[in-house]
């Protein structure tokens, strides 16, 4: 519930998607990110999605996303260059963070926004030195940059939502809820572990080999 609410939140909130918009979202397979692949299609958008899996690109493919970049085999803002021409991407979606976000500004065409729920790439860093790399990774931007191009940069947590703002998560829930009874939202059931076997359910998270949600009973 709380991945979709996330991605309504950030697809539906933050930006209004529209037919024919091309949108890229990162680390697709995952819980946030199948979510986010199934309103665009939804809303009727050129879905570019990213894997670092070579295993996950098929299933994307099914899942509707018309173009799926391996990012083990070829940088994504590369094979944006290519297929659009330079033209770039109306909206970005990205739980990576680090150089991901620099280089999606990049990547952005005017009126473009991306947008940051996450920040795998840091909690991938395990001392204070590479979390600091990796911070200076994001970029420092001015608001004129942003004014200037025309383009958007949108942070989202929803915890601090769920804390400060609880009528807004209450109507994404509505949404979400009314988007799974007409079949738009599909959760995608990644593995189940015992409550017992959390650390494996980590490791099988860390170890980017899952897709959809992963989920511990008690």
């Amino acid at each position: 519930t709380t991945q979709y609410c996330t991605a309504y939140y950030c697809a539906a909130e933050m930006v209004n998607l529209f037919e024919g918009d091309r949108v890229l979202i990162h680390s697709a397979a995952g819980g946030v990110g199948s979510a986010l692949l199934q309103y665009a299609k939804y809303k009727k958008c050129e879905i570019f999605a990213t894997t670092g899996s070579p295993s996950k690109v098929e299933m994307l493919k099914q899942m509707g996303a018309q173009h799926v970049i391996d990012t083990s085999k070829i940088e994504f803002e590369d094979y944006l260059d290519d297929v659009t021409k330079g033209d770039g991407m109306d909206v970005i979606f990205d739980a990576v963070g680090a150089d991901y976000i620099r280089r999606g500004i990049g990547a952005l065409a005017s009126g473009g926004r991306i947008v940051c729920y996450g920040a795998a790439q840091m909690t991938d860093s395990t001392n204070i030195f590479s979390k600091i790399v990796k911070g200076l990774q994001f970029g420092i931007y001015h608001p004129a940059q942003f004014m200037m191009n025309s383009k958007s940069l949108i942070g989202v947590n929803m915890l601090k939502i769920a804390d400060n703002k609880p009528e807004v998560l209450k109507r994404c829930l509505e949404n979400v809820v009314r988007l799974v009874d007409e079949g738009v939202f599909k959760p995608q059931e990644g593995k189940v572990f015992k409550a017992a076997d959390i650390a494996e359910a980590h490791k099988f998270l860390e170890s980017r080999k899952s897709t959809g949600k992963v989920a511990c009973e008690w």
